[in-house]
């Protein structure tokens, strides 16, 4: 019966039996019982009292939970009211002869409340009451330098470690626990390994010191409940609270007992009405529970499902009408979308596997492969092919004099002239650093010859304003009955290695013969 009501409608009943339960002892109440004494003007104050304590923690958890000063200055009035309260009581315990000293010594310990409360104000508004203000703001500050500084300078190992030292920083924040001030110390020193100049080293010890200072000043405020001035605190308020229990106590045993016990009626109909919300109480508790269980679980097994501790996901099941429905509807969209997308990224990382990353072309695995498919295509349909190793001449010379930006930039520039002098059926690949390799499909060796001297000629004959011209050396050679990968590839580095021994800028062919 509860599946077809909402959360809302649930909690709207409990509130209607409650309501009913209450009236309904509240009529028999003032049926059973003639007249109930009223409370005295004393044990008014003393409710009052407890009610502006109340308000003082409300006002105290709203500060440091809020970080705003407005309700500093409403805990100032509220402890004001208090005073008054307290004040006007002791008048009134006066003048009825109650000789207990309990509202004396609470308006003591009140007063060392409020000022415990007034030093954690003022040191939590030197920390900083947002991420602009304080030493909030300070430290923000100082790592808005490192990072840009950073940058601005290309220090890209710099920034990683970095994000490590700001991974501590907001872990310290969030969770106030000191091993991720330890390791931040830790994350730092090793910068010292890295060589930047004077201008980021100030920065970082300018981070560093505003960092520490943040954590000097938490650990003042204390970093958790227990500790600093919110401990003392605490201990203040534990010993506010226990005097308003006590004095509360002992004015109800001096007005001998305002209240008369009522009668067995009154205690059975107060049981009954108890019975009966805490039943409806834990039947819709449990009702809830049951969605919210189905719910976690379903997003438990969502974030294995992203964290590839599971290969499939189902949605959530939820066979009711509540929020948690309403909720596992929008939430089995999403899981959707993102199986979708986590399947679309496994097809784009498969591709990134099998290209080189600085030239877009094949990578040495990729290249294996197909040299060995059609090694195998030539065995069983005698489909030929050659094989060419090309190797940039004295590259090594060209990155050791104008760096390895512009080595990039000649390794692009020459693959690109190569595949404007090659056929789209061409396999063109990175064997490893200056050094690539073509598979010419149903190319015998002396064609294969010709496009490798189309190739080196082109590269000849380009020129760049950079570094000038460069040329290449190339190793030709062809698929043979008794050909294996290995080789295949020996025999095109053979090749290869007689044009780097005959002056470089050359095709060599090795044939049959001379392997």
């Amino acid at each position: 019966m509860l599946n077809r009501f909402s959360i809302k409608i649930k909690m709207f009943l409990i509130l209607i039996v409650t309501v009913l339960a209450v009236a309904v002892f509240t009529f028999i109440f003032f049926h059973t019982v003639e007249s109930l004494k009223k409370y005295s003007s004393i044990e008014v104050n003393v409710e009052k009292l407890k009610s502006s304590m109340l308000m003082l923690r409300r006002h105290e958890k709203d500060f440091l939970l809020r970080n705003r000063l407005l309700y500093k200055d409403k805990f100032l009035q509220e402890y004001q009211h208090s005073l008054t309260l307290a004040a006007t009581l002791s008048e009134q315990l006066k003048g009825n002869d109650y000789r207990g000293d309990e509202v004396e010594r609470y308006l003591f310990d009140l007063k060392l409340y409020k000022d415990a409360f007034i030093k954690l104000t003022k040191a939590m508004s030197e920390r900083g009451l947002d991420e602009k203000s304080g030493l909030y703001g300070s430290l923000r500050n100082a790592i808005h330098k490192v990072q840009n500084y950073a940058k601005e300078h290309n220090y890209t190992l710099l920034l990683a470690k970095i994000y490590e030292l700001r991974k501590n920083e907001k872990d310290f924040m969030l969770r106030k626990k000191p091993k991720y001030v330890k390791e931040f110390l830790q994350n730092f020193n090793k910068l010292s390994s890295l060589k930047v100049d004077e201008s980021m080293k100030n920065y970082l010890l300018e981070y560093k010191r505003e960092f520490l200072a943040l954590v000097e000043k938490e650990t003042l405020c204390g970093l958790d409940e227990n500790s600093g001035l919110q401990g003392k605190m605490r201990q203040n308020v534990h010993k506010t609270e226990h005097l308003l229990q006590v004095l509360e106590k002992n004015i109800a045993n001096f007005e001998k007992k305002h209240e008369k016990n009522m009668f067995a009626q009154i205690y059975l109909s107060a049981f009954v009405a108890v019975v009966i919300v805490l039943f409806l109480i834990i039947a819709i508790a449990n009702n809830i529970l049951d969605s919210l269980r189905i719910f976690q679980q379903g997003l438990l097994n969502f974030f294995d499902y992203l964290n590839k501790k599971r290969e499939d996901i189902s949605t959530i099941k939820i066979d009711k009408k509540d929020e948690f429905a309403q909720m596992a509807e929008l939430i089995n969209k999403q899981i959707a979308q993102t199986a979708d997308f986590m399947k679309e990224e496994e097809i784009k990382l498969k591709g990134l596997a099998e290209f080189d990353e600085l030239t877009g072309i094949y990578n040495r695995r990729k290249f294996n492969d197909l040299l060995t498919y059609h090694i195998n295509e030539f065995k069983r349909y005698k489909t030929e092919f050659s094989l060419i190793f090309i190797d940039i001449d004295d590259f090594k010379k060209i990155n050791d004099t104008y760096g390895h930006a512009v080595g990039d930039i000649i390794l692009q520039k020459f693959v690109q002239i190569t595949k404007d002098n090659i056929r789209d059926v061409d396999i063109f690949a990175r064997w490893g650093g200056e050094e690539f390799i073509l598979l010419l499909p149903n190319t015998n060796i002396d064609n294969a010859y010709i496009a490798s001297e189309k190739i080196r000629k082109s590269i000849e004959n380009y020129y760049n304003t950079l570094i000038g011209s460069f040329t290449v050396s190339l190793g030709v050679t062809s698929i043979t009955s008794k050909g294996t990968l290995e080789s295949l590839l020996k025999k095109a580095d053979k090749a290869l290695y007689k044009a780097k021994r005959e002056g470089k800028n050359k095709t060599v062919i090795c044939k049959e013969s001379q392997s």
